[in-house]
């Protein structure tokens, strides 16, 4: 699925609102495509919304003076790439941003100097086991893992369990690794004013996409950058 698809959809509305009847067959054909496509969650997530929170958190970051990327290869010869990597801390800079990230609501230890950021909308625990050895977190990386999606608290404890239970049985390797709530990573990156609520609104347009609105599409696209 590409973004394309979707202007293209945004642009046959205007069409339709003029009443070109070819606009409305083809809108009406593009529709019926789509919503083949957005039942699967996981292209849905990968293709239209990962890019949203990617850009999002690196222009509010760049606001707080904070380096972040996306999809770096951070293990060499492994080519994974974790959605943002977050400078955090770079004792030979002289460069620490610590004080931006909330440690209330994850306490990362103070030498860890790059935090890793990866967006699923998984509900599946098994799914999101994948994600623990990808080599996203390290002796000197944190990973944290944002749920997307509207989930029940349940199935939020049962992901958690699922990292508790890896934790438990290998905490050297899998203890720099927290699963968070798209709620909870707004505060915890502290995400405020115009960008607050940017974030806001994209969380109330990812919950509505993973839903099966196809309205909220056309939505997503100003905040696809």
């Amino acid at each position: 699925m590409n973004i394309q698809l979707v202007k293209t959809l945004s642009r046959l509305s205007k069409g339709v609102e003029r009443g070109i009847q070819e606009a409305i067959a083809a809108k009406d054909a593009l529709e019926s495509y789509l919503n083949d496509l957005i039942a699967d969650v996981s292209v849905i997530s990968r293709i239209l919304l990962h890019p949203c929170y990617q850009s999002l958190t690196i222009q509010y970051l760049k606001s707080k003076d904070v380096l972040c990327t996306k999809e770096r290869i951070i293990n060499y010869p492994g080519e994974n790439r974790p959605d943002n990597v977050i400078l955090r801390y770079d004792p030979d800079s002289g460069y620490d941003r610590c004080g931006v990230f909330d440690q209330i609501i994850v306490n990362i230890p103070d030498y860890i100097k790059f935090i890793t950021v990866d967006y699923t909308a998984a509900s599946n625990p098994l799914h999101v086991i994948e994600k623990f050895d990808k080599d996203y977190q390290s002796e000197d990386r944190y990973l944290v893992i944002v749920l997307l999606g509207h989930k029940p608290k349940k199935r939020i404890k049962d992901i958690k369990k699922v990292l508790a239970d890896k934790q438990e049985e290998n905490l050297e390797k899998y203890k720099h690794i927290s699963i968070l709530t798209s709620e909870q990573y707004k505060r915890f990156l502290g995400f405020d004013k115009q960008y607050g609520k940017e974030y806001d609104l994209l969380n109330q347009l990812s919950f509505s996409i993973l839903s099966g609105s196809m309205s909220s599409l056309e939505k997503l696209l100003p905040l696809w950058k």
